[in-house]
Order: C-alpha cells, then structure tokens, then sequence
C-alpha cells in the first residue's frame, strides 16, 4: 500500500470523525422542508414554481421520497484500509473521544476501524471529573486528614469499559492543569471558601492525588494499556510566559498551581510522582 496516497485520506477520515461528533459547523437544520429539499435538485425553470401550483398529488410523491431519505442512514466506507493498518509501523494513530460521543454509531464505528490504536477522554479523566469532593470531606471529618485526596472514574466509565473491551491502548489527559481543576482543591479542608494551603501541603496533596489516581485507575482496568500520561498541561501562556497566579474564578487563564508554589516548580514534583505511581510501560 502506497502510504503517500492515504496521506488526503487521513484529513478526510479525521474531518469524517469530527463532523460525525458534531465537531465541525452546524447540523443541517432539522426543520428542513419537502419543498426546500426537492428545490435543491429541481432545474431553475422548477424551482422558481411556487409550492402552492404543485399538484396535491405531485405534492405527496415529493414528500414520501423526501421521509425515505431521511431515513437512509450513511455508514462508514467498510471497504478501504484501515489508517491504523497502514500507519501501525510508523506511529500511532488515535482519536480523543468523550462518552457522548457514543450515542452515534457511526462515529464509533469510525474510531474502531481506523484509529483505534490509541484513545484519549476528552474531558473526563481531568481533575474537575476524577476528584472525589464528597469523598474528600468525609474522609477529612472523619480522620481529620485532607492531605489525601480521593478519586473515581465514574464519568469516564463508558470510554473506560469501551477500551477494555475492545483492547485499545489509552493516554491519560491529564494529571496537573490550571483549567478544570477545582479551586477547593487548594485549600485547607477542602473548603472553597478556605485559606489556600501550603507549598509543602500541596506536594503531599499532589503526590497522594496522582498514587491514588494511578491506583484506582490500574486495579479497576487491569487489561487497558495506559501507555501515555499528559502530566502537566498548558503550564505556560501562548506568548511564552508562565502564568499568573489566581483561582479560575478570578479569572481566565490563571493558575492556582502558581498561587500556592509562587512559579512553575510544581511541574518537577508532577513529574517525579507520575514516575514514582504510573503503571509500568507509560
């Protein structure tokens, strides 16, 4: 198979996935009339005919063939390579999915045939989902310890049994991030309302959060590949710089990372306990 031309297929394949998500422009709108349906295909002579001189009976034919097409479904080509297949001694080729996704058969169907080599949750296995809340102050009230954070994978679920069943590797996305990260995760007791805890606070906080992440992730999905971590994400600005401390509801684009450590040094620990706690191969 001649790589260089499944090199447009890939864009084509990619931009086939997105629009079946719902990633790319709006849907056709789902009030569309018979009469604009069949405009579409009429000469110009036609179209310019108005609805209300077409015949009753004329009228009719045109909207029965307009409800069969509707209901024709469009399924994936089945009969072309698979990128995964062509590209698999070359480098990995994967999608990111979130659960809603699943409920379009022909979306799935694309990513089991041709990027099923690796598969990213979009936004489930972000801290915002894993952390545990009701977890964490139950255990702080009733041990008094807020220096071990708990977590679930409850919302990434569906991806998570989907992977497992069908033997597909998985990257992790992402331990540490200034985004999507619950600003009571920073402070004393788990409060939002709190003082903000200390640097040296915060490395026990991260290092139970990422063992305890690692750990639960492992025992409950033995059979997943985890080969790939995303450890820090977006520590810096687009321009260069780091960024400036702040909780999300401060504003846009601070970090509470650097709220607690003053600069980016939390990144050295991120990576020294994702080492320590990831599964072997990742």
């Amino acid at each position: 198979m001649d790589k260089r031309k499944l090199s447009g297929g890939i864009m084509a394949a990619v931009m086939c996935l997105m629009t079946a998500c719902g990633s790319t422009g709006a849907p056709a709108p789902a009030d569309t009339t018979a009469a604009e349906t069949v405009a579409q295909t009429e000469t110009d002579a036609e179209t310019a005919t108005s609805e209300e001189t077409t015949a009753p009976e004329e009228q009719e034919t045109e909207e029965t063939t307009v409800t069969t097409e509707k209901k024709k479904k469009k399924k994936i080509e089945e009969d072309i390579p698979s990128l995964c297949e062509v590209f698999g001694g070359d480098f990995k080729v994967g999608t990111a999915l979130t659960p809603a996704d699943m409920i379009s058969k022909n979306t799935m169907a694309l990513a089991k045939k041709h990027f099923n080599d690796s598969m990213t949750i979009g936004n489930e296995m972000k801290p915002d989902y894993v952390l545990d809340k009701g977890a964490c102050i139950t255990m702080f009230k009733d041990t008094g310890n807020d220096e071990d954070p708990q977590v679930n994978f409850n919302q990434a679920k569906p991806l998570l049994d989907y992977c497992s069943e069908n033997g597909i590797p998985m990257r992790v996305h992402t331990l540490v991030w200034h985004s999507q990260t619950p600003t009571w995760f920073f402070k004393e007791g788990y409060d939002d309302e709190g003082e903000w805890v200390s640097p040296e606070k915060m490395n026990i906080r991260m290092e139970n959060y990422i063992r305890n992440y690692f750990a639960v992730l492992t025992e409950q999905y033995p059979d997943i590949e985890f080969y790939a971590c995303d450890v820090v994400n977006e520590a810096w600005m687009e321009d260069g710089k780091p960024r400036k401390p702040g909780s999300r509801e401060e504003g846009e684009g601070l970090s509470p990372w650097v709220k607690v450590y003053g600069d980016n040094s939390f990144i050295e620990y991120a990576f020294t306990y994702a080492r320590k706690f990831a599964p072997e191969g990742c």
